[in-house]
């Protein structure tokens, strides 16, 4: 909804992991009537890093999972996922 606070998705997707997921960055705002009356869509990027390694394909998928899943959780519609 457009009503939605920005800060309480980031929480969202913040408590997802709190070990390789070091950033959240609000990157596009976008709202259209194509998206519903009183919607918006909210685009981030997310910063993933480990001090001592590369990160893997497989820990990356990991945390997109439980970002998605946390955000669902919370109500919220992920679109092209």
């Amino acid at each position: 909804d457009r009503k939605t606070r920005h800060l309480d998705i980031e929480k969202t997707i913040k408590d997802a992991d709190g070990e390789l997921l070091c950033g959240v960055e609000l990157i596009d705002i976008f709202a259209d009537k194509s998206l519903g009356d009183g919607k918006k869509s909210l685009t981030y990027r997310l910063h993933l890093q480990a001090e001592d390694r590369t990160l893997t394909d497989e820990e990356m998928s990991r945390i997109q999972s439980k970002v998605f899943k946390n955000l669902r959780e919370a109500g919220y519609v992920i679109r092209g996922a």
